[in-house]
């Protein structure tokens, strides 16, 4: 561990940070979801409700150009998913949301009314953003309810 001018430290190896080696203050980072997903009856969702009620996992929206299979609960609700809003990244973001091998619809509205661009998908995707734990995410919401096809297959660059 080397401590910068400030005596400020951060350990890789642990995640740790630690202010000086003479106080031993240890900082801890927040552990944060990359990903939330879920489902709500509701077209707009909390903080709260996205913690309590979605999915968390760490790692990227889709792994390959291939896609990553989402199985929803079933019942007539819409399909949500919450991705960390840092610079884009190939798979870090959206390309095609599927069912059955159909290109779905995204939520386009005052609130999910920012585009993905740069890298620009093959259909539009738009999303909101939301604070989560201090967060920045981008939201993704279906356009539609649904209660048939839980299954979604999610691309991204």
């Amino acid at each position: 561990m080397n401590y910068d001018e400030y005596g400020v430290c951060y350990d890789k190896a642990t995640g740790n940070i630690f202010f000086n080696d003479v106080d031993l203050v240890l900082f801890k980072l927040p552990e944060v979801a990359d990903i939330y997903y879920g489902v709500s009856s509701s077209g707009i969702v909390t903080q709260n409700y996205i913690k309590l009620n979605f999915i968390q996992e760490s790692g990227y929206v889709s792994d390959t150009s291939t896609g990553r299979t989402y199985v929803f609960e079933s019942g007539y609700t819409f399909k949500y998913w919450c991705i960390k809003d840092i610079p884009n990244d190939g798979a870090r973001v959206i390309n095609t949301v599927t069912v059955e091998d159909v290109n779905t619809v995204l939520a386009y509205d005052y609130y999910y009314s920012y585009y993905q661009t740069n890298p620009t998908p093959s259909t539009s995707i738009t999303y909101g953003k939301i604070i989560i734990d201090g967060y920045v995410y981008r939201i993704y919401r279906t356009k539609t309810k649904t209660s048939t096809n839980p299954i979604i297959v999610v691309t991204s660059f």
